[in-house]
């Protein structure tokens, strides 16, 4: 999903599967750590990786020339997919 939006806004969608494998990272680690300490309130922990991961995405988009509201919807995309052995797989941008 981040490829495509990157894609929509005319960008290099290169590095959109290390930064989903990041984001999945860090939200996992932190639901780890809070659910061994919980030295705040679930709520709080939330508020805070969402506004993390939103000034790392904002931020890229930014330095790519997209200003985008955080209060606005985004366009919708639809990923396009290609059968593959095993499944369904996202096509590559390149072909």
């Amino acid at each position: 999903m981040i490829g495509d939006y990157l894609r929509v806004f005319g960008l290099d969608s290169g590095a959109a599967e290390p930064w989903a494998y990041g984001i999945t990272g860090l939200v996992q680690s932190t639901g780890e750590w809070w659910l061994q300490r919980r030295s705040m309130s679930r709520v709080h922990v939330v508020e805070y990786v969402t506004r993390l991961i939103w000034a790392a995405l904002s931020g890229v988009l930014r330095d790519g020339g997209v200003l985008v509201d955080p209060d606005e919807a985004l366009p919708p995309v639809r990923p396009r997919l290609t059968a593959q052995p095993g499944g369904l797989a996202e096509r590559r941008a390149d072909g």
